[in-house]
């Protein structure tokens, strides 16, 4: 394995040698781990950022509620995968053509992204990846919210919008009723504004398998990703693997250990794991 650049691809590999410098193992299928970059350092001084369309809700379904997010916020948690001219939006689109590329061969329509633990960035790299992903695809792509333990999607885009996913988990709303453009053509979200102690139980609701189910069969929606809980802490992602055709796992440089990778991969092995994304942070 040879890390040729900052945010080149790392070749492919099926041994574990990893120094802890460079938190790397193989890929399963993909073409090896994708090194991005996280919030806390070269992103921070970015000015180019995603513009809107002048009338995002046009391309979307006509269920979702149009709340634009600012520039300032986007600045802000470093989503950058909509400007054109940023090397890191090309390193996700890169990411972004090789997902795809895959999940059609295998017909796949839903897509998990975990960590082994927290702190590795995947929220960030989910929503970069899925503004990406909305960018080359012809029909919506839905962002759900499922770390229930910590949501983060809505506060990091400051959305803060009613109904979100607690409203359809508890049976209150139809699934269609909290999906949320935020300004992005062909990019819909579902937030969660509720944090779930008894989470992994939700997760195996029949709510839960529903809207699963039911986004998969909107005739606008092309793909379902699922921002997941970290893997090690609990048994929140295995519960809901029977949902996830593949997955894609965030490390983080300098905070993922070769122990915690490697009880991942073991954890993970009857999934269908895309690859892994090495994030420097």
């Amino acid at each position: 394995m040879k890390d040729n650049v900052g945010t080149s691809i790392i070749e492919k590999s099926s041994e574990l040698n990893v120094r802890q410098s460079e938190i790397v193992a193989g890929v399963d299928r993909l073409t090896g781990v994708q090194r991005s970059v996280t919030p806390e350092n070269t992103l921070s001084n970015t000015t180019h950022l995603i513009r809107p369309a002048e009338n995002p809700a046009a391309q979307s379904t006509s269920t979702d509620q149009l709340l634009p997010v600012s520039k300032a916020v986007l600045a802000r948690r470093h989503i950058v995968a909509g400007d054109k001219g940023n090397p890191v939006a090309d390193q996700f689109d890169i990411l972004r053509t090789k997902i795809l590329r895959e999940m059609k061969a295998n017909g796949w329509r839903t897509l998990g992204i975990t960590s082994p633990m927290p702190h590795c960035g995947k929220t960030t790299v989910a929503i970069n990846l899925c503004v990406s992903i909305a960018k080359g695809i012809h029909k919506d792509i839905v962002l759900v919210d499922l770390d229930l333990r910590n949501p983060r999607i809505g506060s990091y885009l400051d959305i803060n919008s009613s109904p979100d996913l607690s409203d359809v988990l508890e049976g209150r709303v139809r699934f269609q009723e909290p999906l949320v453009n935020p300004g992005i053509p062909r990019l819909l979200i579902i937030p969660n504004n509720k944090a779930y102690l008894h989470s992994s139980e939700m997760l195996t609701s029949r709510e839960a398998i529903l809207l699963a189910e039911n986004l998969c069969s909107m005739e606008d929606v092309q793909l379902v990703v699922f921002d997941l809980p970290p893997v090690l802490p609990t048994d929140d992602t295995l519960a809901f693997l029977p949902q996830v055709d593949c997955l894609l796992v965030v490390i983080a440089d300098g905070v993922s250990t070769k122990q915690e990778l490697e009880k991942t991969r073991q954890l993970l092995q009857h999934s269908n794991v895309l690859g892994y994304v090495l994030n420097q942070v």
